[in-house]
């Protein structure tokens, strides 16, 4: 359960932190998110469908961690939403969806 504070939080920055596990679901529930930083830590598993669902985000740095499987078809933005700028690289990812051609341009993968 998230406390209502964090609800409100607009930018998160914790690269080199060396934070290790995976990241929560219910981080999508922080609808204000703006930007987020978690770049070059020890991070795995999959990046949660739910962070696609964050339509402020306008930068997600998740570049140099141990995340696997695909990049979420829900970070696929449409015209309603501003555009994404994705870090992912150093990850050992297996693709993107072609779903996200509207953020590829943008994508450092």
């Amino acid at each position: 359960m998230w406390s209502r504070a964090f609800l409100l939080v607009n930018i998160i920055s914790m690269s080199w932190v060396v934070c290790i596990g995976h990241i929560p679901t219910t981080m999508g529930q922080m609808t204000r998110l703006t930007q987020v930083d978690m770049g070059i830590n020890s991070l795995e598993g999959t990046i949660p469908t739910e962070l696609g669902s964050l339509k402020f985000v306008t930068q997600l740095d998740m570049s140099y961690n141990s995340f696997t499987g695909a990049v979420p078809s829900s970070f696929a933005r449409n015209e309603t939403s501003p555009g994404l700028r994705l870090s992912v690289q150093g990850n050992r990812l297996t693709g993107i969806d072609s779903s996200m051609s509207t953020v590829l341009d943008n994508c450092q993968c």
